[in-house]
């Protein structure tokens, strides 16, 4: 998902202020804030939304929220903050789905799955439609040496429905991925039966050639010829390779009395980029993955609907049509003035979407988050939203961008450090140095304090960390040690 930020997708929402910060740089304190300052303007806690991605994380926001209120003397808005909308956007989401669950035509008593049974019961319905398709695409996926292709329906099945793409859409993702894939390749030849036949003549005369000079007993010129053999073998027998196998064959090194002779099995092996049987066998598997993962994902809706049931992803959908009505947003914005987004970074392409679509209803938004903690990919999240976020949200909406520079929780040498390695690595992946950086630290090093960081070099092929190194003349060659064998540069266990 795009961040689009032209007049026409920005008009309406309030203004977002987009804060980043590194780890111990302050984020949750800064969330807090926003919190109490509201409170002290005069804002109820029940109309204040803060939200983050894990319970303990909501959990520990809470608690912050609720002490600095009581420590300031507000202790009715301390108790109050106990039944206000704090929680995980799972949590929180859910919540406004089932507040306007009439609206959306159903009961708002639901039976919400729990995000691992949604797992389980998503991958029992990929489970069902495998049986049907699985003969259709196993040939080809044992061809291509894809043991894991069931996992690819089941991710495929949940990627899409965290990204809002419909079943039937999965059709055309199908089409643009092979036509991706395919536009590598060379087109595809039309002599099949020739490009096998080519191979297996190369390789008979190469395992004959091998035979008659009795050079077998040579490391390389053995492993070489199993493999000849192997694929001779199957050949023979009428079975396609494996893809791999053809890869392998353009790859075999008998030794240098051989090269010649080898050389017309690499020229017939490495043909395989046009064979048209790849191109049928990715194309079967693509098609037949996507097909399934579609299916799929109308037995598990067909599933949850027969029961009540519905998962954290139906909330989240749920939740978004809700946002898109005029009755809905008129009604939430009575209700909820700000709203506040913890762990930012872990946003998924739906939950930014809501975050948006509630930006539309509040008065303000504070987002705080941090691109090189981001740690829910398998989700669907991706740091590059917050980049965007930054490059072109606070503008469009009026907001502002902020950066929290100073680190309280790390000493100076760990500060350092970090710049030192973040700094370099992490502009090669679009986050800029500077925010990549702690431009200050708040602690300094006690007069007695040993040194923040140490390096450990462990050498050796198989170090015994219960012996003591000593220099030794071993060059780089295995040297008998202490009843272990160890490969190094000079040193050795005693």
């Amino acid at each position: 998902m795009t961040v689009e930020t032209t007049s026409e997708a920005s008009a309406g929402l309030a203004p977002i202020d987009v804060v980043t910060a590194s780890a111990g740089t302050g984020k949750t304190h800064r969330l807090t804030r926003a919190y109490l300052d509201a409170v002290a303007a005069g804002v109820a806690p029940d109309a204040i939304l803060a939200t983050t991605f894990t319970r303990k994380a909501a959990a520990e926001l809470l608690e912050r929220i609720r002490g600095d209120l009581s420590r300031s003397g507000r202790t009715e808005a301390a108790r109050d903050v106990l039944t206000a909308r704090i929680g995980t956007v799972n949590a929180l989401f859910g919540r406004i789905a089932g507040e306007f669950a009439l609206e959306s035509g159903r009961s708002p008593v639901a039976d919400v799955v729990a995000e691992e049974r949604a797992a389980a019961l998503f991958a029992a319905a990929a489970d069902g439609v495998i049986r049907r398709h699985g003969p259709a695409i196993e040939p080809a996926a044992a061809r291509l040496r894809l043991e894991d292709w069931r996992g690819l329906v089941q991710s495929i099945g949940a990627l899409a429905r965290q990204n809002g793409i419909a079943a039937d859409d999965l059709a055309e993702s199908a089409v643009r991925s092979l036509r991706g894939l395919l536009a590598l390749l060379p087109e595809a030849r039309a002599d099949e039966e020739g490009l096998d036949r080519a191979l297996g003549e190369a390789v008979v005369v190469a395992v004959a050639a091998i035979e008659a000079a009795g050079d077998g007993c040579v490391k390389k010129t053995a492993e070489a010829l199993a493999a000849l053999k192997d694929a001779a073998a199957a050949l023979a027998g009428g079975r396609p390779l494996p893809w791999v196998d053809w890869v392998r064959l353009t790859k075999l090194d008998p030794g240098a009395r051989w090269r010649a002779t080898i050389q017309a099995v690499h020229e017939a092996a490495g043909v395989h980029p046009a064979h048209p049987r790849l191109h049928r066998d990715l194309r079967a598997l693509v098609e037949g993955v996507f097909r399934c993962a579609a299916e799929a994902m109308d037995d598990y809706d067909r599933f949850k609907r027969a029961r009540g049931l519905v998962d954290f992803v139906d909330q989240e959908h749920e939740a978004l049509t809700l946002l898109g009505r005029a009755d809905v947003r008129r009604l939430l914005a009575e209700r909820v003035e700000l709203a506040l987004v913890d762990e930012f970074q872990d946003t998924s392409p739906i939950q930014l979407a809501l975050f948006l679509a509630l930006a539309g209803v509040v008065r303000r938004s504070v987002w705080v988050g941090d691109a090189k903690q981001a740690i829910y990919g398998f989700r669907g999240t991706d740091p590059a939203l917050i980049g965007a976020v930054l490059a072109r949200v606070p503008p469009a909406t009026g907001g502002m961008p902020e950066r929290l520079p100073r680190g309280y929780r790390s000493r100076p040498g760990l500060v350092a450090f970090h710049n030192a390695l973040f700094g370099a690595a992490f502009p090669a992946v679009g986050i800029p140095r500077g925010d990549a950086q702690v431009a200050e630290c708040e602690r300094t090093d006690g007069p007695d304090q040993p040194v923040p960081l140490e390096v450990w070099t462990l050498a050796g092929k198989s170090w015994n960390p219960g012996c003591s190194p000593r220099p030794c003349g071993g060059r780089g060659k295995a040297r008998r040690c202490c009843g272990h064998w160890t490969r190094h540069a000079g040193v050795c266990c005693t």
